[in-house]
């Protein structure tokens, strides 16, 4: 870069750099002037409350006792301290000390999801099958049948897969009453049970398999 260049280059920054000192300086001036015309102001209204004051006060004095003075300063300062206990009050309900935040965050948060509630029904096995659990039955809807042997569910359309399990619950269900010495559980006709509209033709003896009850 030739020496002129430099030059100009070098004086045009300063000059923009003194345009910017300028309009933060006209800026604060601005700011200033704002500031003490509101000070201004303020001065003479206190001017006014000054002069209301001390003339109010020179007649409380030629025209009220002390004891008056004294009597009704302190009822208004009861009266101020009624109204301040008068304001609603916020209480925060917290947990209790002993509950660690993760585990009361964690109560608050979780919904139980049909998902899980059906998980924790199937867990139960056999079990499942003599009980008339409401939420179990609720689950009897149309398109889907329930294994009278285990409870577990398929849907209707699934025929290939609930033959596939009939075979297999039965069979462990006979080993079992083997190992055991006994015999099985009596089972009732119809390998598979669900609501009337949700069974194929036939009615529900041609699902799957007998159910347990």
């Amino acid at each position: 870069m030739d020496p002129p260049e430099a030059a100009d280059e070098s004086c045009g920054a300063l000059i923009r750099s003194w345009q910017s000192a300028v309009s933060e300086l006209e800026a604060l001036d601005g700011e200033i002037r704002e500031l003490q015309s509101a000070l201004r102001e303020k001065t003479s209204r206190r001017r006014v409350m000054g002069t209301r004051e001390a003339a109010l006060r020179q007649l409380v004095e030629s025209q009220c006792t002390p004891e008056d003075i004294a009597g009704v300063l302190d009822a208004a300062e009861r009266a101020g301290e009624r109204q301040g206990h008068a304001e609603p009050r916020v209480f925060e309900i917290s947990a209790p000390p002993d509950a660690p935040d993760s585990e009361v965050e964690e109560e608050q948060q979780r919904v139980p999801s049909d998902g899980d509630r059906v998980s924790e029904v199937e867990g139960e096995g056999t079990d499942r099958c003599t009980s008339a659990d409401f939420w179990e039955d609720s689950l009897d809807v149309v398109g889907v049948v329930k294994c009278g042997l285990c409870g577990l569910r398929f849907p209707l359309s699934d025929k290939p897969g609930l033959e596939a399990h009939y075979a297999e619950c039965e069979a462990a269900l006979l080993a079992q009453g083997k190992q055991s010495g006994g015999a099985a559980s009596p089972l009732k006709a119809g390998r598979f049970t669900g609501p009337a509209s949700s069974l194929p033709e036939g009615g529900e003896h041609d699902v799957l398999g007998p159910a347990l009850y």
